[in-house]
């Protein structure tokens, strides 16, 4: 029987390989200074009323340096000095009992080799080994290190809900990939640890792993591998995992008609790939959708002069003819000229 031992104070027991009263080794204290103390300890269940017993050794200074026995925080004996393997034991009340070796030492002085040892301790007879103290032994508790007195297994797996880590999913191999302690059989997102199983869409695709987090989209279709699901990517086709969209009309510039422009109908009466909102012609004031003509300087001369004031140009950027960035008397010289005089070619912005 594999016992549950605590080790605690200021150093670890050992195991002694070559100084044991029985078998092929015993317990060795560990190695400690002055003033300091190292303790071997066992929590053990349901043992019968009767009796521990167990052989000490000690190598320690006389009188001050002492292995102390104690049963549930109470001390039993006590041996020092040069002492060969002597058997001692000591009755035992029914139940569960707490079982611990502590080797103390005073402030000075060091004698022998400084080290006590423990070998072959029988246990009362009943005795087992409930490591989380729910009061069922440890070879029949289906967590063995989780308090669950009550033993709920809803998945009927070797493992009851409050250590298994699907408890509702059976999976005997406990596979956790992504170690968040959820199992990879009910982790919404097994690659990727994500111990609270967020799943704001509720598509069982947890959000740390869910390409459109806030749109349901259980397939996971990304058709431009951007990333970024096709059902909430602003451009579906054309990966841009920025997602920018600079007139925030839900399309993204990257595939935007009219990318400086709301329009998220990507209307294009012409297919010129431009759309409708942004499409213009150089001069064409009228938007007529044609080249300049007389109906445009006209147009340009309402806006300018009219009384009262004609309508403004559909396209502000299509009479601004010269480039200067604004609409102005040398804009209808630079056309006139265009027109009768063959001036330069109209340049836009």
């Amino acid at each position: 029987m594999v016992y549950p031992w605590v080790m605690s104070g200021d150093a670890d027991w050992l195991i002694d390989a070559s100084d044991y009263y029985e078998g092929f080794y015993s317990a060795v204290s560990g190695n400690i200074s002055d003033n300091d103390t190292t303790t071997m300890a066992v929590y053990l269940d349901g043992g019968q009323a009767g009796e521990i017993s167990f052989y000490v050794k000690a190598s320690t200074e006389n009188n001050y340096d002492y292995l102390r026995f104690y049963i549930d925080g109470i001390q039993q004996g006590e041996w020092d000095g040069i002492l060969g393997w002597t058997y001692v034991s000591f009755p035992v009340s029914a139940g569960s009992h707490l079982y611990e070796w502590s080797y103390e030492k005073d402030q000075s002085v060091s004698e022998g080799t400084d080290e006590v040892w423990v070998d072959f301790i029988t246990f009362p007879v009943g005795t087992f080994i409930d490591t989380d103290f729910d009061g069922v032994e440890n070879s029949i508790d289906n967590c063995p290190n989780v308090s669950n007195a009550s033993q709920t297994n809803s998945d009927a797996d070797s493992y009851g809900d409050a250590c298994d880590n699907c408890p509702l999913v059976t999976n005997e191999a406990q596979t956790d990939a992504d170690s968040d302690g959820v199992g990879d059989d009910c982790d919404n997102c097994p690659a990727i640890a994500n111990s609270t199983q967020d799943d704001t869409d509720a598509d069982t695709i947890g959000d740390a792993c869910d390409n459109c987090p806030d749109v349901s989209n259980f397939s996971q279709d990304d058709s431009d591998t951007d990333t970024i699901g096709d059902v909430c990517d602003n451009c579906a086709t054309v990966a841009n995992t920025d997602q920018a969209d600079g007139d925030s009309d839900t399309v993204g510039d990257v595939c935007d008609n009219c990318p400086a422009t709301a329009n998220p109908g990507q209307e294009d009466s012409n297919t010129n790939g431009v759309g409708d909102v942004c499409d213009y012609i150089c001069g064409d004031i009228d938007n007529s959708k044609g080249a300049p003509d007389i109906g445009d300087l006209v147009y340009l001369v309402e806006f300018m002069f009219g009384t009262p004031q004609g309508p403004a140009p559909a396209f502000f950027n299509a009479a601004d003819v010269d480039s200067s960035t604004e609409i102005d008397i040398a804009d209808m010289v630079y056309l006139v000229d265009f027109m009768f005089n063959s001036g330069a070619g109209l340049n836009c912005p």
